[in-house]
């Protein structure tokens, strides 16, 4: 699997996959390329237990006259290689998207991991899609406030369905590049996130995950004593990394989703523990365009946790809208959300 030059011109890049025997005998080549011959890539490669391949990446075309534009894509071979389907995705009106890893469960799930960008950032996303190529669900994670770009590194399952991904958060003030570790149960919904920072001025940088249902392995790079050197974490299913104590001390808002709906959002948020403030005032207000608000999710006292708020828009006409996490009067993030009916 990989990239190679392809066409009469021997300038563009299709992705092309191959399959050996075990005696390095090429059984056959398959070669697919976007609609605009333009630069396309494989970035992963994975089969199932029928022996079908799947081939993620992405495909490159145009986006305004000469301006070109990353498309994610996901391929299905047979193992014979055929093509069965092939799948785009992409989630802003001016994408960079591309898939980066692959797991797939013993139930035949396709679970990708891409990259894309979401209000103008860089974002992780997690795709599942069914045997025939359809979408279930997708799911986007923004690390929370401060943060600019998050950048996906690898993905994997437990045999319990869970979904876990690993990649890094790029943080703005000040400029440090921390490891991100992701949990999503079986149908999307948000488990739990953690971040390994060393504490030097260095940066951190996610390459593989594995997991089981005990323990969660993520395998990095990170920068020690001015030189960088392999970091292995583990993380319980408790969250705990082994002899780090990491402690959960921000307030995060995620971005909904589906995102855009219609007519109901899922919204989360996570309230931290904080030795001095156990229980805190928490506010989730829902604003239109203007900026008038037109609802109050969330308006009570909350321990320390992760929270599932539902958004039903059957009321409110079509647009863009915002939703504010609050605490102890403190404005901690706002993120929009789009309604269309």
């Amino acid at each position: 699997m990989g990239s190679c030059l392809q066409g009469g011109s021997f300038t563009n890049n299709d992705i092309l996959v191959f399959k050996f025997s075990s005696t390095g005998l090429q059984h056959w080549t398959s070669v697919y390329s976007g609609q605009y011959n333009l630069s396309d890539r494989a970035n992963d490669i994975a089969l199932d237990t029928e022996g079908n391949v799947y081939v993620t990446g992405y495909l490159t075309s145009v986006f305004t006259g000469k301006i070109t534009k990353r498309v994610g894509v996901v391929i299905k071979y047979n193992q014979f290689g055929g093509f069965i389907w092939s799948q785009q995705f992409s989630f802003s009106s001016f994408p960079l998207d591309e898939g980066v890893s692959f797991a797939i469960s013993p139930s035949g799930y396709i679970y990708i991991l891409a990259n894309t960008i979401l209000d103008n950032s860089k974002t992780i996303a997690v795709l599942k899609y069914s045997l025939s190529g359809g979408l279930i669900w997708n799911r986007f994670y923004d690390s929370e406030i401060n943060s600019k770009n998050d950048f996906a590194a690898a993905i994997a399952l437990d045999s319990s369905g869970n979904v876990y991904a690993t990649g890094t958060k790029n943080r703005i003030n000040p400029t440090i590049i921390d490891i991100v570790v992701i949990k999503y149960d079986s149908t999307g919904i948000l488990k739990w996130s953690r971040t390994f920072d060393n504490a030097s001025a260095g940066s951190d940088y996610a390459y593989k995950i594995i997991s089981d249902e005990f323990s969660t392995y993520v395998l990095g790079v990170s920068t020690f004593g001015g030189s960088n050197k392999y970091v292995l974490l583990k993380y319980s299913q408790v969250t705990s990394v082994n002899n780090l104590n990491e402690i959960k001390t921000n307030y995060a808002l995620y971005q909904n989703y589906p995102n855009p709906f219609n007519p109901k959002t899922i919204i989360q948020y996570e309230i931290p523990v904080i030795e001095r403030h156990n229980n805190v005032s928490v506010q989730l207000i829902v604003y239109d365009a203007l900026g008038k608000e037109v609802s109050t999710l969330v308006n009570e006292r909350q321990n320390a946790g992760y929270y599932i708020v539902e958004f039903n828009g059957s009321k409110f006409t079509s647009g863009v809208y915002s939703y504010r996490l609050v605490v102890n009067g403190n404005i901690i993030n706002t993120r929009r959300m789009i309604l269309l009916k």
